[in-house]
């Protein structure tokens, strides 16, 4: 029923080592976030935890004792580094009362860094600072005297390790309103920068000498698609040698020769996602990296990025996710950290893996697994814990382990805090993308057959497909007699419809109308399916296509949001999907909308038209150029369909402003204003 697979990847020059586990303990903690962080004798492992307890979010793991230690703090607190020579930690804080011992002189609402005694469970010092940001990166000087720390407003700081004084802080990157990441080396001497040249067509990163300012290296990535994130990222090896760089527009990791300057290899497959996905390390002696992902552990030839062992999870024995890899300091062990999902026990789990054990510890350790997974099925399948157990197999998809376990007794209709039961919680848990994968097709069939209630949760279940484009399941509901129009409010939605239509799925939009769906039901925010769709945050490319569909079935083109309950207000006061679809700057949607009759003097509750939402352009100071140019040029694009449609550049809201008035940029009033013979021939309407 449990398995964990060894998997041996393409060989290299560096030996492949062997790799065993134990579970060191278990952290009865929130959200973890962040790497694992070792002290430098091995003895404490600490981490970042949200939301924290009692106000504090850094927890220090003691390995002899397997306790967990709370850092006292009555705000925010978060772990950097250990000091080198003593069992100390420094960490940064946000002081909420000032009351912690230790930290008498740190002010109400200020920034400090603090160093924290874990033998004697007490603070030895604190700098404070009001001006200070949350820390990006950490080091400490080679003897351990100074404490150099880089922040989110691109601020690098030195303090003195023995002494409450600030020794010197530099200015080393703009913010501009984002956050940026200023990666530092292990002894701090060298600092990551990123320039602003070109940054649609090519990101440079700069490695820069902390106290000369003098640039070092240049090393430079080809940017294909433009910048997808605000975030920049980067790493240096610990031996210096090696330089991990974050491309943001395909989300992945590339390494540097930090000697020529040269792109080595690059990790992780391209996304659009955070990369907060891929969780590594390097080897103390940078040798390997150490990779988490989903069900997956990877160690790495750091050199070529060849995997040179890999651990895979499918049935996620170590829980729902591999993540925080940490080396011990001589690069014998590896600690990673899983969260647990089961309902029951810590919610996450510390693992040790042995990277350079003997046959023998080998062997023992594996004898170890064996017995904790021989423990863990009996406490699974305990009559306290069975249920539990259910809910999450079913969460994983594991449609042997959800039938086994309903024949030694489980009940089909538990549930959790959040009152989801496994049907429920297998249809949620299986993914956005090819309506799931089919292990939980095959999960959701067994327990429908196995006699679980679906019209109790119908509509929860049909906006769940609907959400998935899960377009086999719908069919199913609706066969067993679920309503096409279901309210879904415990999903977080209106009907299977509107949740369809938010995620872009036109295969299950035309199935659900085909099988009877409102198309002009209004919410429970008085708004239309059609309204729905254009002010859908989702990007999903099909708005054309759903809309097509919907007036085809006879959505009406100027239903109006109720706004009020008075008749007239509701007459010339809601919102239309044209003028929202305008203020969302839904170039394609707007074109189809006017060219199927759309009215496009149509006026909200303001008075405003649809020309006058498109004109209030505000340029993004955070991203990029190549992006704000797009967003003008659509904007463009929708004045003038509207014009060509019969939008009226004279017309004023309630505050006796026009679209030229409400334009925000040069382009934008060169396309709005009013043509002088225009002005003379025409009268000056006005909205009230």
């Amino acid at each position: 029923m449990l398995c964990v697979v060894m998997l041996l990847g393409p060989a290299t020059a560096h030996a492949a080592p062997h790799i065993s586990a134990r579970k060191l303990g278990g952290l009865e903690i929130g959200f973890a976030e962040g790497n694992l962080m070792a002290s430098h004798d091995g003895s404490y492992l600490a981490l970042l935890s949200l939301p924290g307890e009692k106000g504090s979010n850094c927890f220090v793991f003691e390995r002899s004792t397997h306790k967990t230690i709370l850092v006292p703090g009555s705000g925010r607190m978060e772990p950097l580094v250990f000091a080198r020579r003593k069992n100390q930690i420094w960490v940064w804080g946000l002081e909420r009362d000032g009351k912690v011992p230790g930290l008498e002189k740190v002010s109400e609402d200020t920034a400090f860094i603090a160093l924290y005694d874990l033998p004697k469970r007490k603070f030895v010092r604190a700098f404070t600072g009001e001006e200070w940001d949350v820390p990006s990166d950490v080091a400490i000087s080679r003897d351990g005297s100074t404490l150099i720390v880089s922040d989110q407003e691109g601020w690098v700081r030195a303090f003195h390790a023995t002494s409450e004084k600030l020794q010197w802080k530099k200015r080393v990157a703009e913010s501009g309103g984002a956050p940026v990441s200023v990666a530092l080396n292990s002894d701090g001497s060298r600092f990551l920068r990123w320039t602003d040249e070109d940054e649609s067509t090519q990101q440079s990163t700069q490695v820069v000498s902390t106290r000369s300012g003098r640039v070092l290296q240049t090393l430079r990535l080809k940017l294909k698609g433009g910048l997808q994130s605000a975030f920049q990222g980067g790493r240096f090896a610990p031996s210096g040698e090696m330089v991990a760089v974050f491309q943001p527009d395909t989300q992945q990791w590339v390494f540097f020769d930090s000697r020529t300057g040269r792109a080595q290899w690059k990790m992780g497959a391209k996304s659009r996602s955070s990369e907060g996905d891929l969780d590594w390390q390097w080897s103390p002696d940078a040798r390997f990296v150490a990779v988490c992902g989903p069900n997956r552990f990877e160690l790495r030839d750091a050199r070529n990025g060849r995997v040179l062992r890999a651990v895979s999870d499918e049935k996620k024995v170590w829980g729902s996710k591999f993540g925080a890899p940490t080396f011990s300091p001589d690069g014998s062990f590896l600690y990673v950290l899983s969260g647990n999902d089961s309902g029951f026990g810590d919610n996450n789990t510390i693992w040790q893996l042995r990277l350079h054990g003997t046959a023998a510890q080998v062997k023992a350790d594996e004898f170890y697994m064996k017995k904790v997974r021989a423990e863990e099925e009996r406490f699974a399948l305990s009559p306290q814990h069975i249920n539990q157990s259910l809910l999450q197999a079913a969460k994983i998809g594991d449609d042997k382990h959800v039938a086994f376990l309903l024949d030694k007794g489980a009940n089909i209709e538990t549930h959790n805090e959040g009152r989801r039961t496994p049907l429920m919680i297998a249809v949620t848990s299986s993914g956005f993308e090819n309506s799931g994968s089919r292990r939980f097709q095959e999960t959701i069939r067994l327990l429908i057959a196995r006699g679980a209630r679906v019209k109790r949760d119908g509509g929860f279940l049909l906006a769940s497909a609907a959400s998935r484009g899960n377009d086999e399941l719908i069919r199913v509901l609706l066969k067993r007699g679920v309503d096409v129009n279901s309210d879904a409010k415990a999903y977080g939605t209106s009907t299977a419809l509107s949740a369809a239509i938010d995620f872009g799925r036109t295969s299950s939009v035309k199935l659900l109308l085909d099988n009877g769906a409102a198309f002009n039901a209004r919410n429970n925010k008085e708004k239309s399916p059609l309204w729905g769709l254009a002010s859908s945050n989702f990007a999903h490319g099909n708005e054309v296509s759903i809309a097509r569909l919907l007036i085809d079935k006879g959505a009406s083109l100027n239903a109006r949001t109720l706004t009020s309950s008075d008749e007239n207000d509701i007459k010339h006061g809601g919102e239309t999907a044209l003028g929202e679809a305008a203020w969302s700057n839904k170039t394609a949607l707007v074109e189809f909308l006017l060219e199927r009759g759309a009215d496009a003097n149509t006026i909200d509750a303001q008075g405003q038209t649809p020309l006058m939402k498109v004109a209030q352009y505000e340029k993004d100071e955070v991203a990029v150029d190549a992006y704000n140019s797009r967003n003008l040029a659509n904007r463009l694009k929708i004045v003038r369909a509207l014009l060509a449609h019969g939008a009226k550049l004279e017309l004023r809201d309630k505050e006796k402003q026009r679209a030229f008035d409400r334009a925000t940029s040069p382009e934008l009033k060169a396309a709005l204003k009013i043509p002088r013979e225009a002005v003379s021939s025409k009268s000056i309407e006005t909205h009230n």
